[in-house]
């Protein structure tokens, strides 16, 4: 059966996932984790939550999804050290560095790997499958086709079926920390492409900001292409959010029954700010207009629904059996993972008020309300021809204790072995120095202190250099290349229209006026300014613009000028 993963920012979001039907939940430590602008797990209670899932029947995965600094290396495998003796089932991983010293020191710990290593085609799932990755979480952009086609890679797929969508392509927005603050790449994602941007008053919108993905209408088709998992993001939204929409998704898998039009529209208003895009991939957001008081009232309904009591409950059969009237009954429980449980109950006493028949413990064996178990069958074996009663009370402390060593059962953890930290890789130190190159722009720049310092390479600008060719005399006296930056898109001179092409950097002519310097070709659209540099790039290859042989194009991007 497929699973379905939901988020869990926080305790409260465990206990929201977990009763609204997770079969399992992402979650992570207060360090190193993705999404740092969510409270996530107190470290000191980590424990505890994966418990409580273990219990419920839930799996839980460890996120460790972020680029590791090297100095971090130590901090990451011991974070992983503690989840795996906390009992994880599972850890979700982006970084290749700490992939290798995981499998080295958790050998029997399946890792996944996150979305942002980029496996979104069968090929490289196949790699992936090869390193040792047990399952892979493709990005959350892919279209459903490819969605398809990767389900039946050998390797499990993980989809991400309702999640906000990046303007960039997943994990390689750089825009947050572009703007001076924090890297979205280390959790702290400033959504810029939320903001509002204007081009000249034509344009003010949010051009950047897309829909949430919903694939709800096609959550019976991922099934049936093979996906292995279903998940739902957004660790940092409320416990609500989690609720609600962990409910809808497990009961469109279990049921293939979607809510009525009506009521997802009300989830929407209510938890996506910026609607979800069910049709298209891309939508632009578009906030939907709130009800008055609508918000509060969702909230506090889904509260409800995952604190009222135990909604997940796990099924157990039990069975008690009586050798004789003057030994104690033994009570045993089997649940649906088949995990088994018994201790010795009661004596049989003639005053009881519990008969020992199937109908007799019917009533008391099914007093499991407020705990995660439910009684789905109850097994009597006693001596034949014997009528044996027992006392209500001590059956009801029986059952009590029963279920506490059922539970403790569910919860003890899977017997993982442990490795060693790998040796780190030595990287043998450089054969010689490294080179030195320079960029200049003005004049003053070029002083003999920085000549004496034999550069290997000095970026000029191309104007400087035509208005005073000796400028970089000093450099080139002591060894250095001079290369001469155009700052704008060009021509190329004495070539053919055959001779452009695209990603074309440097392309050398023979011209003794211009010999000893390299041009640097910078890629740039078609500008009014475009003529007069290709006047100063001519006089600086000793020729005229516009040469003869010269076949101009409108959609010319760059040239490189260089010696022959």
């Amino acid at each position: 059966m497929v699973e379905l993963l939901a988020p869990a920012g926080s305790p409260e979001a465990v206990t929201a996932a977990v009763q609204s039907g997770a079969n399992a939940v992402y979650l992570s430590f207060e360090d190193l984790t993705g999404c740092r602008r969510t409270e996530n797990i107190p470290n000191s209670e980590f424990e505890s939550v994966v418990r409580y899932c273990r219990i419920r029947g839930c799996r839980a995965y460890l996120a460790l999804n972020i680029p590791v600094r090297e100095d971090e290396l130590n901090k990451a495998a011991g974070l992983a050290l503690r989840a795996q003796r906390c009992g994880v089932d599972a850890i979700i991983v982006r970084d290749l560095g700490l992939f290798r010293i995981l499998r080295s020191l958790l050998p029997e710990m399946p890792l996944f790997a996150d979305a942002h290593l980029g496996f979104y085609t069968p090929e490289s799932a196949a790699i992936a499958q090869r390193l040792g990755f047990r399952r892979v979480f493709l990005p959350p952009d892919l279209p459903l086709e490819d969605i398809r086609r990767m389900a039946q890679c050998p390797i499990e797929t993980a989809v991400w079926v309702q999640t906000p969508l990046c303007a960039a392509a997943c994990g390689t927005c750089r825009m947050s920390a572009f703007a001076g603050r924090e890297s979205a790449e280390r959790g702290l994602c400033s959504e810029l492409c939320r903001e509002q941007y204007t081009l000249g008053g034509r344009w003010d919108t949010t051009p950047l900001s897309w829909k949430d993905r919903c694939m709800l209408p096609a959550c019976r088709d991922l099934i049936d292409a093979g996906a292995a998992c279903l998940a739902i993001g957004s660790r940092e939204r409320r416990s609500e959010y989690v609720s609600a929409f962990t409910d809808v998704w497990a009961t469109a898998i279990r049921e293939s029954q979607l809510p009525a039009e009506p009521e997802l529209e009300r989830l929407e208003r209510v938890f996506l700010p910026w609607g979800a895009a069910k049709k298209d991939l891309y939508e632009t957001a578009e906030a939907p207009e709130k009800v008055p008081g609508e918000t509060e009232a969702v909230c506090a309904e889904q509260r409800r629904n995952y604190t009222s009591g135990e909604a997940r409950r796990v099924g157990v059969s039990f069975a008690v059996a009586a050798k004789d009237a003057h030994s104690s009954v033994i009570l045993g429980a089997q649940d649906t993972d088949k995990t088994i449980a018994a201790i010795e109950g009661p004596v049989p006493d003639d005053a009881g008020d519990v008969e020992l028949t199937e109908d007799g413990l019917r009533e008391a064996m099914y007093r499991t309300a407020g705990t995660p178990f439910r009684c789905t069958e109850v097994r009597v074996q006693s001596p034949a021809g014997e009528k044996l009663r027992v006392s209500g009370i001590e059956l009801d402390e029986a059952r009590r204790r029963l279920l506490y060593k059922l539970s403790e059962e569910r919860a003890k953890l899977p017997d993982r072995k442990e490795g060693d930290f790998p040796e780190t890789p030595r990287i043998a130190p450089a054969p010689h120095l490294p080179a030195i190159n320079f960029s200049f722009q003005t004049a003053a720049q070029m002083t003999p202190e920085l000549a004496a310092l034999c550069p290997e390479c000095v970026y000029v600008p191309l104007e400087l250099l035509a208005e005073n060719p000796s400028v970089a005399d000093a450099f080139r006296e002591n060894g250095a290349e001079i290369v001469a930056a155009l700052p704008l898109a060009a021509l190329i001179v004495g070539t053919g229209h055959s001779k452009i092409s695209p990603g074309l950097s440097q392309t050398r002519i023979s011209s003794p006026s211009a010999r000893g310097l390299r041009m640097s070709a910078v890629p740039l659209w078609s500008s009014p300014a475009m003529p007069r540099m290709a006047a100063v790039c001519a006089a600086a290859a000793g020729t005229t613009w516009p040469p003869e042989s010269c076949t101009t194009c409108p959609a010319v991007i760059a040239v490189a000028f260089a010696t022959g």
